[in-house]
């Protein structure tokens, strides 16, 4: 039986065993219990042959230690080995693997080669020291993806991300007078998982590279193209409607009387005023930490040339901090991922949730007549501000 059957027929056996359970009807209840765990046993046994039949197409067993761990549920494991990493690389250019290469493959995408999936079509999971490297290369393309790093998790499902504000200084008081309290602002931000998937299409005449360069050329490829839709998510995304992201802009400008947004003319660029009402909007305790987003053309046609109020400019070129400059003490970052025309300043690392809530999966795809074959990368993503408090927005109006 292929997964979804699997699933289907699961998921009525437990509905089923619930209904009896809540009726009291214990000695039904474990007899369904029984079939549950029958079918469980029975689609393991299935899909262990059907790795092992791969596997013999491929020249070998699903044996050894890649064997122990796949029974054992220590995939992890596998994934982070030099075995599935050459594993991987020669599927993506339909090399030969040997005995342990195969073994590891077959044992870490067991599940996935007993999904429907056509003859033509195949998927294996990217290894993980190559999704470590592809996380670090799309930050660097993009800085909002490296920025949002430390509030980003990896929980499988819906997750829940409580958060809370608090306003209202600390303030001198007599023995006798009882402390004010500050304002506190509670909540969670729930993020669920929508589909992300960019593809890739390359000449067979790439697969005489060596696999250290395939791998390089496979990696920049595809984090440029889950970099690009991610970063913009996080700026323009519109959210649940559309099975997306929702992005800082629109969650800015969606607010009644978009307290958090300050508008300059088109006709007089970003003046002083400004970027110093904008700064104004964001709560002192996400200021620390905040970074300045906009497009190369925003960067130097409007902000770089920015003088105070004695004419002095408050625009201070700098590669050191991950950007091109800095403006108040704040980091100026290019970002392809902002709408042309508009700044965005604020703190991903605390003011935004994102959750990548599955393994990050390889389908490919080969054109025989054409010579070429298509990888598409996939996985399922979900972000969201947690507080608007922790950014502002500049754009033009009339």
């Amino acid at each position: 039986m292929n997964k979804q059957k699997y699933n289907e027929s699961r998921a009525a056996l437990m509905a089923e065993a619930k209904r009896l359970l809540d009726e009291g009807k214990l000695e039904e209840f474990e007899a369904k219990k029984a079939e549950v765990e029958a079918l469980d046993a029975q689609y393991d046994k299935e899909a262990k042959a059907e790795a092992n039949l791969e596997a013999l197409e491929r020249g070998s067993r699903v044996t050894g230690q890649a064997a122990v761990l796949a029974v054992s549920g220590d995939r992890e494991t596998i994934l982070a080995s030099t075995e599935y990493k050459r594993a991987f690389l020669k599927a993506m250019m339909h090399k030969q693997m040997d005995a342990d290469e195969a073994g590891a493959f077959n044992a870490v995408n067991l599940e996935l080669l007993n999904a429907t999936q056509t003859a033509g079509t195949h998927t294996a999971l990217i290894p993980t020291t190559m999704m470590k490297d592809i996380w670090e290369e799309m930050g660097q393309l993009h800085p909002v993806i490296a920025d949002s790093e430390p509030s980003r998790t990896y929980v499988r499902g819906k997750v829940s991300i409580p958060y809370a504000d608090i306003t209202g200084d600390g303030a001198w008081t007599a023995e006798t007078t009882a402390t004010s309290e500050g304002a506190l602002t509670s909540g969670a931000v729930t993020l669920d998982g929508y589909d992300l998937s960019k593809a890739v299409t390359v000449s067979w005449k790439l697969y005489e590279m060596s696999l250290e360069n395939f791998e390089a050329f496979l990696r920049r490829k595809l984090s440029e193209k889950v970099a690009n839709a991610l970063a913009a998510a996080f700026f323009t995304g519109s959210g649940s409607t559309n099975s997306q992201p929702e992005g800082v802009i629109p969650a800015l400008e969606g607010e009644t009387n978009t307290p958090q947004v300050v508008t300059y003319t088109a006709a007089n660029g970003i003046g002083y005023q400004n970027i110093i009402t904008a700064m104004s909007k964001i709560t002192a305790g996400y200021f620390n930490g905040s970074s300045i987003y906009a497009t190369s053309a925003t960067i130097w046609t409007l902000l770089a040339g920015i003088v105070d109020n004695v004419k002095q400019p408050i625009f201070i070129p700098d590669v050191t901090a991950s950007g091109v400059g800095r403006m108040f003490g704040l980091p100026v970052k290019a970002e392809d991922g902002v709408t042309a025309g508009k700044v965005v300043i604020g703190n991903f690392a605390k003011g935004y949730a994102s959750n990548m809530n599955a393994d990050v999966e390889i389908h490919y795809e080969e054109h025989v007549l054409a010579r070429k074959t298509d990888y598409a990368a996939w996985t399922l993503a979900d972000g969201k501000p947690m507080t608007t408090k922790a950014f502002a927005e500049l754009k033009s109006g009339t």
